[in-house]
Formats: structure tokens, sequence, C-alpha cells
């Protein structure tokens, strides 16, 4: 009896002893590794929020539907300055850009209109900014380049020379002038090479003949010559 006794206390104090140990260890891997899990799923779930936040509010402002069109602008001109016209949606406001410099801000209606002044002989860069007041949004047009000429461009003719007698029914005019330059004799359209160079044949009439030679550039200067050929038969 007293050694069924004596083993049931042996039994309690070894149980009771694993118990006790078991709880140690439970407590020490709280406080080695619980902190560190409990600061993980703290800080996953604040990152999970300020990610759904931020692209909550990324997602709105691409929601943004806004459009600035402009209307067809010429590739040259011979005016220093150009009015801008063409349409915005979902925008209040256009800034101007010429060259890189801002030039003109004004409030925008749907349809817009704007003079742009003091273009620069040669090429210039042109682009429109829209902005929107109620969220900041905005949107750039494309760059467009416009040359300004103002100088009528070259023409020289070579031969035939003014009041030039001839005794043949035909002629060649031979002239030169700039590149990119389009050249017509009595209205009619001629070859120019690509030095500037170019001649035509012109058929006479018995008498006095005038001859009409105009070139025009790209940015529609014009210069016009004119002149006389004498067809006086054998």
């Amino acid at each position: 009896m007293k050694r069924l006794q004596s083993h049931r206390q042996k039994t309690i104090r070894k149980n009771l002893f694993f118990v006790i140990l078991a709880f140690i260890l439970l407590v020490c891997f709280i406080f080695s590794y619980g902190i560190k899990i409990l600061l993980a799923t703290s800080a996953f779930i604040a990152n999970t929020f300020n990610k759904n936040k931020a692209e909550n509010s990324l997602t709105a402002k691409d929601d943004f539907y806004g459009t600035i069109d402009l209307d067809g602008i010429p590739d040259a001109t011979n005016s220093a300055s150009i009015i801008l016209s063409g349409r915005i949606i979902n925008y209040d406001k256009i800034q101007v850009f010429l060259n890189d410099e801002k030039v003109e801000e004004k409030i925008a209606t749907e349809n817009f209109h704007i003079n742009v002044d003091n273009l620069i002989e040669g090429n210039n860069t042109i682009y429109l900014i829209a902005q929107s007041t109620k969220n900041s949004s905005t949107k750039k047009s494309d760059n467009h380049t416009i040359i300004y000429k103002k100088n009528d461009p070259n023409l020289e003719i070579i031969s035939p020379k003014n009041d030039e007698k001839t005794n043949k029914d035909e002629i060649t005019v031979v002239g030169k002038t700039d590149k990119e330059v389009i050249i017509k004799i009595n209205n009619m359209p001629v070859v120019v090479n690509t030095l500037g160079e170019f001649q035509n044949s012109v058929k006479l009439q018995s008498g006095e003949n005038k001859i009409i030679i105009t070139a025009q550039d790209i940015a529609a200067n014009i210069k016009t010559k004119e002149i006389k050929v004498i067809y006086e038969k054998d």
C-alpha cells in the first residue's frame, strides 16, 4: 500500500514538473518570438492599409478624363503671330509655351482661340498645357514646330534676258532659287533640283511674249519676275 502511494506521489511530482517546464518554455517562446510575430503582423496590416489607400488615390487620379485638341497648325508662316484654336474637355485653364517659355495663360472655355505673338525667325516650338483647378490634373499637347520666314525667296533668271530677241518659236528659261521653293512659269509648275536650279521650255508666239516666273516658299512668301521675249521669224 505504501509502495502504491509512493508511486502515485512520484507520478504527480513528475507530471507537475513537466507542466511547469512546459509553462516556462511557453513563456520563453512568447517573449522570444511572440512579440516579433505580433510586430510583424501589425506592420503587415498597416502596410496593406496604406497600400490600399495609395491605390485608391492613384485610381481616382487616373480615372480623371480630360482632352486637349489643337486644330491644324501650319508648318510655316510669314507672320510673327499665329492664332491657335482647338477644344478642351474637363480643363478650365490653358498655358501657352513658345520655345519653352510661357507666353500666355488664360481661363478657357471648351472652344478656345489664342493669339501668339513674337515668333522668332526660323524654327519655333509651340505647345499647350491644360489644367484643372478642381483636382490639379494637367495635360500637355504635342509639340508643334512652326517655321517663321518673313523674307521673299531668292529668284534669279539666268536666261533669257529681258527684251531678248529670237528666231525660234521656243525658248528655255533657266534660273535659280532657294531650296524647298515652288517655281511656276506662266502658272505652270516647274521641277526644282536640290540645289535650287530649274529650267523649262516655253513656246513663243510671233511678236512680244511675256514670261512670268513666280517663286513661293513654304511660308507662302512669293516673289515674281517678268521678262519679255520677242520672237521674229526669219
